[in-house]
């Protein structure tokens, strides 16, 4: 089988989860024998010169819609859209909302098979649009779990990583921070970045009033080393149409800490290697970071379940062949 992979970014330009996803993705169907060709389009740049003749295109990014709609036409071939976000929810006071909105609703109509990460972001496309296409809920994977992880003597952490901006719950994290710092010595790690003006002022004052270190965009490989040293990620999202953060630092043995939102509830429920809070209490984040940091038993228990979990569930290949299974076939 012949696919065509579009996407904004991918290794080793990568400045998103998604470029990391349709990496694996990529791999994972070209060792099940398709012929797979990625395109990388940023939407500020030319079209590709060429893209080889495919039976399915796979579009990856709601900004390169007008490319993969050209390219169906020309090759005549099926159209797979996997709905990585949803802009309706992510850019809830941007002005360009409602044009984003428009845009995905085109897509979904024109597109053969949709693909949504979690069942929450089914439920809310069903909820926002009159039809959708066949559809499948089919998550991101990651590679299987290293044979041996650090175990807590060896960690020292409590990490976010992510982009620097409301939705990802910047604020609350400052907050929390605040609080636990005051009970604490505990050091906090934060990686990330692409964030707004408001969200830089957040990180410059945890850096400079409580000593976090920031660390900028990781490599996946050095975000991987920093969860191995990591007592606990905080993933304090206001919305999170999978949880891809929380499910590589479980991979890692770390215990996540995370907001009962979204695609969350997927990739942190029971027997995982995390825990939901639901609340946007800063003093109750506080006091369950201290208390899963706190609790060996808990935290022991919950650092071995990460790895079992993450292998047996979302493992990449795994999620290769349910894509040629349930949606190219």
């Amino acid at each position: 089988m012949k696919i065509a992979l579009l996407t904004a970014d991918y290794p080793p330009s990568v400045w998103s989860g998604i470029g990391v996803a349709v990496h694996r993705q990529a791999t994972d169907l070209a060792t099940l024998g398709c012929s797979v060709q990625v395109v990388v389009s940023r939407p500020d740049e030319a079209m590709p010169d060429s893209i080889d003749e495919a039976e399915w295109i796979h579009l990856h990014s709601l900004a390169l819609t007008e490319l993969a709609l050209d390219v169906r036409r020309r090759l005549r071939a099926r159209l797979a859209y996997t709905v990585h976000t949803q802009p309706w929810l992510e850019l809830a006071n941007h002005p360009r909302r409602r044009f984003w909105l428009d845009v995905q609703a085109h897509l979904l109509a024109s597109c053969d098979r949709a693909v949504f990460l979690s069942t929450a972001e089914r439920a809310t496309a069903e909820a926002l649009f009159r039809s959708l296409p066949p559809s499948a809920v089919i998550p991101n994977g990651v590679p299987p779990p290293p044979p041996a992880l650090p175990g807590r003597a060896e960690r020292r952490f409590v990490v976010f990583a992510g982009r620097f901006v409301q939705n990802k719950g910047i604020t609350l994290l400052e907050q929390c921070i605040r609080r636990v710092r005051r009970e604490s010595a505990v050091e906090f790690l934060i990686a990330g970045g692409h964030g707004d003006r408001e969200g830089a002022a957040v990180i410059e004052r945890l850096a400079r009033e409580h000593g976090c270190e920031v660390t900028g965009w990781l490599s996946r490989d050095d975000l991987d080393a920093r969860f191995a040293q990591a007592l606990l990620v905080l993933v304090p999202s206001r919305y999170e149409p999978f949880g891809m953060i929380a499910l590589e630092a479980m991979r890692m043995g770390a215990p996540v800490l995370a907001a009962n939102v979204g695609g969350l509830r997927d990739t942190v429920r029971d027997e995982s290697g995390g825990m939901l809070l639901d609340s946007s209490d800063p003093a109750a984040w506080a006091a369950e970071t201290l208390r899963i940091i706190g609790d060996e038993a808990l935290w022991t228990r919950l650092h071995r379940q990460g790895p079992a979990f993450v292998g047996r569930h979302y493992r990449s290949a795994a999620m290769a062949e349910r894509l040629m299974r349930e949606v190219y076939h």
